[in-house]
């Protein structure tokens, strides 16, 4: 799978990419924006669910 397919099917919507290698002072402050407790353990199911969540087609 060439890079350019590989980025097409992690973007939805298409240039929107989600990183799970994010930081902990970048996930504490997406957190607190929408109210979640940041802690090792949310980290740790933030990034298992990125790594679990059907990857959308995009168009």
């Amino acid at each position: 799978m060439s890079l350019a397919a590989m980025a097409k099917l992690l973007s939805s919507p298409p240039g929107v990419i989600v990183a799970a290698d994010e930081s902990p002072s970048t996930m504490k402050s997406r957190f607190e924006k929408i109210g979640i407790e940041d802690s090792f353990e949310m980290r740790a199911k933030w990034r298992g669910l990125i790594a679990s969540a059907p990857i959308a087609q995009a168009a």
